[in-house]
């Protein structure tokens, strides 16, 4: 594995000698989701002049590599128990790893250096890497802002909200990058516990012990996922949704949430429009090729599509048994039979045989 890049933030003096290379910086590149994708010299001069970059609530920095300066990133509401940050990177310096490197590089200078408990970013619901980055990053995505981001000759689209806490961020710098498996918690949500949900899988309740036992196993190695309806459903999506139209609700909605007895769970939370769960997000928290550890819901829907398309890419994956319930013990036993077909990809274990001394970290 190639080492991570490192960036480093460097005050940015912007109505002084840095003034004319951060317009340069802002006006020489395209921003393509950003609301205003190409300022003006005039827009740039005048939101100096404003004081966007420098005031008691906003503050202005370079992210520099030992070799370039790639891009500059705004802490914005300095003064609100939750700042913001806008992050951008350099045209040439996209797609090299160093939004990842650039994101954790302004995480840890927020919680050095102020005290506040959170840190939030938005970007728009299409903007994929950059989701991807903020889930790798350790951040959980908490809102969904439907019709919120303008636009310029187009529609608006949503925008969502990512944070992180303090406590989530002093847990992960502490987090190696070796081959430990990682749990992943597939759609513990509301919709599946309840008994009155078209939905619900009748043995939800009996993995919520298994469950907290292996997270507690995994520590920062946990990613919980959610099957969330999109904004527009497209194709047999749109089919489906009229089969199950209670379920196309915005993704805040209490249907989607997890459930409180799991809801506290360490870790990155993914939230996806599809059965599967093995997409760009859960790839950019776990890598490319990971050791995957599968509890959760459904064994005959969501967590057998995740572990074949895992697989698929690479992945070794384990499936937790007893930590996983179907929508009928049928269909849950026919699910497992099916994955054991693929080993030696897929494997089928216990929580017994995971949590057995030593094997945990293993």
């Amino acid at each position: 594995m190639p080492p991570q890049p490192q960036v480093r933030l460097v005050p940015a003096d912007v109505r002084g000698s840095d003034r004319e290379a951060w317009i340069a910086f802002l006006t020489a590149h395209e921003w393509p989701f950003h609301v205003r994708t190409r300022p003006t010299s005039e827009q740039v001069a005048a939101a100096i002049e404003n004081g966007a970059y420098d005031d008691e609530d906003h503050a202005a920095y370079w992210l520099e590599t030992a070799e370039d300066r790639v891009g500059l990133v705004v802490l914005e509401d300095l003064t609100d128990p939750t700042p913001l940050f806008d992050l951008r990177l350099a045209a040439e310096h996209r797609g090299r790893g160093l939004g990842l490197a650039a994101l954790r590089a302004i995480t840890d200078h927020v919680f050095t250096t102020t005290d506040v408990n959170r840190l939030e970013g938005q970007t728009r619901e299409d903007n994929a890497a950059m989701r991807a980055v903020f889930a790798r990053a350790g951040f959980t995505l908490e809102a969904a802002y439907r019709e919120s981001w303008p636009v310029d000759g187009a529609a608006p689209v949503t925008s969502v909200a990512y944070a992180v806490l303090r406590r989530e961020w002093e847990a992960g710098r502490t987090r190696g990058d070796g081959g430990a498996p990682w749990l992943i918690v597939v759609d513990p949500q509301r919709v599946f516990a309840d008994t009155a949900s078209p939905w619900t899988v009748p043995g939800f309740g009996a993995i919520i012990d298994p469950v907290r036992r292996l997270a507690a196993a995994h520590q920062d190695r946990v990613v919980t996922t959610r099957f969330i309806a999109p904004s527009r459903p497209v194709g047999s999506w749109a089919t489906y949704y009229a089969e199950y139209p209670f379920a196309l609700v915005p993704d805040g909605d209490p249907l989607y949430a997890v459930v409180p007895e799991l809801a506290d769970l360490p870790g990155a939370v993914v939230s996806e429009p599809t059965f599967g769960k093995w997409t760009p997000a859960l790839a950019a928290i776990t890598g490319p090729t990971p050791h995957l550890r599968l509890a959760g819901v459904a064994t005959d829907c969501c967590v057998i599509s995740t572990a074949l398309a895992a697989a698929d890419a690479g992945a070794s994956v384990q499936i937790v048994t007893d930590a996983c319930a179907g929508s009928s013990p049928e269909a849950h036993e026919r699910a497992l039979e099916v994955m054991s077909g693929y080993a030696p990809q897929i494997t089928l274990t216990s929580s017994t045989a995971v949590l057995s001394p030593g094997d945990a970290a293993r």
